[in-house]
């Protein structure tokens, strides 16, 4: 049994950019963690309605880990587009996160995305790699958004896209208006035929 950890800047990032791959880990034994950078709500909302969508978004959380079989590691009171104010802080609970769990392989947003929030995360995770004294050079970064120019390795998800599918599908407050999980499915099915796996792929770098 390996710690696996996923650091999404948003809920549902994770799910996005590995959660085929995740889901192969709970498969075969492996303890998954989710730690979740932000709320993914933006704070510019008036405050009570800040704070219903926030916890729209924690019960989706629960919902999500407890059908995929995840462990996270609970809930950010950081609003999306505000990790720059709050980087010290949110570095500092990294350093905890990664000295406690010693994960054997960390999967993370790649340093190339175009959203700011994911390209920070990728930052704060190796900044924090470095002050925990952590040596993993197991971190395997994946697509948020942005596509990668550079692919090093290919996960064939096809056993586990029906349950991607329907782990997306619980985000429901992120599907109002874009079809992320058809989307996501349908560029899992294109990275599979493209790399050869055949069937569903997602895919990743080592930076």
């Amino acid at each position: 049994m390996k710690r696996i950890l996923a650091i999404a800047a948003h809920p549902d990032d994770e799910i996005i950019g590995c959660g085929g791959t995740l889901l192969k880990h709970v498969a075969v034994g492996d303890k998954v963690y989710i730690h979740y950078i932000t709320s993914g709500e933006y704070q510019y909302l008036e405050k009570s309605l800040y704070e219903e969508k926030k916890s729209i978004r924690e019960a989706e959380i629960e919902s999500v880990c407890k059908e995929a079989g995840f462990i996270h590691l609970g809930y950010a009171n950081i609003a999306a587009r505000r990790i720059l104010e709050k980087y010290s802080d949110i570095e500092r609970k990294l350093v905890y996160i990664l000295q406690r769990l010693q994960p054997f392989i960390i999967y993370v947003p790649h340093a190339e995305e175009q959203d700011r929030d994911h390209k920070m995360c990728n930052s704060l995770v190796k900044e924090a790699l470095l002050l925990s004294g952590t040596i993993n050079e197991n971190v395997k970064t994946n697509k948020c958004t942005t596509p990668m120019r550079n692919i090093g390795h290919i996960e064939n998800i096809t056993e586990y896209i029906s349950a991607k599918r329907k782990i997306i599908e619980l985000y429901n407050s992120q599907m109002k208006g874009i079809n992320y999980s058809s989307g996501i499915v349908g560029l899992n099915r294109y990275r599979g035929e493209m790399f050869g796996t055949g069937g569903y792929a997602e895919v990743f770098s080592r930076e």
